[in-house]
């Protein structure tokens, strides 16, 4: 994982950006089905950074609002005492800070 600040939008504070890339062997919907979700242990493997993760609310088939929380564990360095929402989405994933 690469840690980034995010000076430009940073109005007296910190933010933090995290990006992650890697190859998976696996198929697509296989590596999709486990990014999608929201069984802890099942995360774990792959995102540590996350503690848990609780729908708020199914759109339709294809789309969800979560709400989730850090893992204070990994970011003890970092105080982050709010959650975050995702719109999660077959085609992607757009956060929300809170």
């Amino acid at each position: 994982i690469r840690i980034f600040e995010d000076i430009a939008n940073s109005k007296g504070g910190k933010g933090i950006l995290l990006k992650s890339i890697g190859v998976v062997g696996a198929n697509p919907d296989t590596v999709f089905e486990m990014v999608l979700s929201r069984d802890k242990h099942k995360r774990h493997e792959w995102d540590m950074l996350i503690s848990d993760l609780e729908l708020v609310e199914t759109i339709d088939g294809y789309c969800d609002v979560v709400y989730g929380t850090y893992e204070p564990k990994y970011l003890n360095w970092v105080e982050i005492k709010e959650g975050f929402c995702l719109f999660q989405t077959m085609v992607s994933w757009t956060r929300w800070g809170i």
